[in-house]
Order: C-alpha cells, then structure tokens, then sequence
C-alpha cells in the first residue's frame, strides 16, 4: 500500500466521525442543537487495515541494511513516528559493528523508550550505557536518567513497593558516587521521593492493622517507619507520631475495658463465695423447725387417781 492510498484512508476514517447537527425538543417547546457524533460503521474495518499496514511497516524495518534504516531514522523522528524510530533504532543496536554509531544508537534508543513512556525498557538502556561506557560524557546523564525512569514505575502506597525500593537503591548509588554531581540535587528530590513513598506505605499498613484490631504488628511497622525512613525525611515526624497517636488512643482505650472487665468479674466471684459460706437465718429457722417436725412427740403419762378423789 503507497503513501497515497494510506492519506485516503485515513482522510476517510476521519470523516466517519464528523459532527451531525441533530435537533431535539425541550419542556418549553423550543427546538435547540445538539452535536451528534456518528458511530462509524467502517472503522474497525478501518482499523484493522491500518494495524496491518503498521506491522508491515514494522516488519520491514527489521529486515532493513544499515544503509537503508539511518535515513529511515531521521525521517521517523522529524515526522514523529517514534514508534518506527523505536524499531529502527532497535534493529541498529543488534547488527552495527562500529562503537560510535552504537555508542550513538544505545543512547537515542533509551531516549525513545522513555518518550513513548516505555520507563523499564528505558531505565534497562540508560543503565546498560552506563556499564558499557564508563568512560563517556554522557555517562553520568545516563545513570541520572536511570534514576529517573526508577522513579517513573513506584507503585501507590497500597501496593507492593519492589519498584520503589530498586529506585531507591539507584539514587543512593548515585548520590554515593563521587564522580556524578551535575545532576545532585534533582536526583536528591527523586530519592527523598522514593522514600516518602515507602514511609507511606508503612504507615499504611500500621494503619490497616490498627483498624484489624493487630496492635503488635501496627507497632512494629511505626517503629520501622521511624528508625529507617526518619533519618532520610526529618519532616516526616509529624506523620509518623500522628499514626502512633492513633494507635495509643486504641490500645488505652482496649486497656480501661479489659480492666473494667476484670474489676467487674470478681465483684460478681466475691458475692458468690460469700454467699455460699454464710447461711442466713432464716435458713437456721428452718432447720431447726424441720427438725421439730420430724422428732416424734413422748406420749404424757397420766396420774393415777384413787377412788376417793373421784367423789
């Protein structure tokens, strides 16, 4: 497919999708506009073509000489098809014998990936230059930039934080080289960055433990928080006394109950086991009463009268 048949393609997916006026009636009668945009029927048809035509494209490019992909490569970059340029550069890296124009080609395809947002693939191209060029001026911006693309992947404080604590091991190693020091301080911000969100995430758990009712393991990742990310971020104090505050208030509140809870209990033991010692007596009256029910009465013996007494 020529240059010219793929313009009319394109010209015509982008009519598919023009505007249409349609009207439409309101509460108080009166017509008003409304912009429409079209389906387009054809456009996965459309699609699919130009998806074809771009893996062709790529395609090509791999099979391409020296010869052919340098002008290839500035022509992909001057129109901005970085995507091309990516391929290109790519299949240059793999065959180009000559050291300057690999030197040349490792550094613009690091550039391309981290355009197209492509940051692992980047931070893995700058830290490759960086080994295999120690010695070039460029050096120092490459390990800058791996730093960079480290910190472009730290994942949200909820998530797991592998990505993170690589970038942050790359910029202590840059910070701890004497040789880098034109890109210091911007790779100073970057590391306290990186730390920030590892605190974070800390905090975050100590958080979701408090809410669990886990107060030892809340406890230990305050501790952490404060003995390895308060050194690096000296301003992050607040924070961190802001959760343990909130973890003392739990913990005191859960101490008074449990107490209350016992003061209570044996309240309730001690009634019991004097009850239980001590009869009343009421219960005496009863057992003494009971006894005189059940003690047979002695039969009463009469006197003898003699005949006299009887008149």
């Amino acid at each position: 497919m020529n240059i010219k048949s793929l313009l009319l393609i394109l010209i015509a997916h982008g009519s598919l999708y023009c505007t249409e006026h349609i009207s439409s009636t309101v509460s108080n009668g009166q017509s008003q506009e409304k912009p429409h945009k079209s389906k387009g029927i054809f456009n996965p048809f459309i699609d699919n073509l130009l998806a074809d035509e771009s893996e062709k494209r790529h395609m090509a490019i791999k099979d391409m000489r020296l010869d052919e992909l340098y002008p290839k490569i500035e022509e992909y970059f001057s129109y901005g098809y970085l995507e091309y340029a990516k391929t290109a550069l790519e299949r240059v890296v793999t065959i180009e014998k000559n050291q300057t124009k690999l030197k040349d080609a490792r550094l613009r395809l690091a550039k391309v990936y981290y355009d197209i947002e492509e940051y692992a693939e980047a931070q893995s191209a700058y830290t490759e230059f960086a080994e295999l060029y120690p010695g070039s001026d460029k050096t120092e911006f490459a390990k800058y930039k791996a730093v960079d693309c480290g910190c472009k992947q730290i994942s949200d404080c909820d998530r797991d934080q592998k990505s993170t604590r690589e970038a942050a091991k790359v910029a202590k190693e840059y910070l701890g080289s004497k040789t880098c020091q034109e890109y210091r301080n911007e790779t100073k911000e970057l590391c306290e960055l990186c730390y920030d969100r590892l605190l974070d995430h800390e905090l975050y758990v100590a958080e979701f433990h408090i809410g669990r009712g886990k107060y030892k393991p809340a406890q230990k990742r305050i501790d952490y928080a404060r003995e390895k990310y308060l050194p690096e971020l000296p301003e992050a104090r607040e924070k961190i006394e802001k959760v343990q505050q909130a973890l003392d208030e739990v913990t005191n509140a859960r101490t008074k109950r449990l107490e209350k809870r016992k003061t209570k209990r044996a309240k309730k033991t001690k009634v019991a086991d004097s009850s239980e010692i001590k009869p009343s007596s009421e219960t005496e009256f009863e057992i003494t009463s009971l006894d005189s029910k059940t003690t047979p009465a002695k039969p009463s013996k009469k006197k003898k009268v003699s005949f006299a007494d009887r008149f």
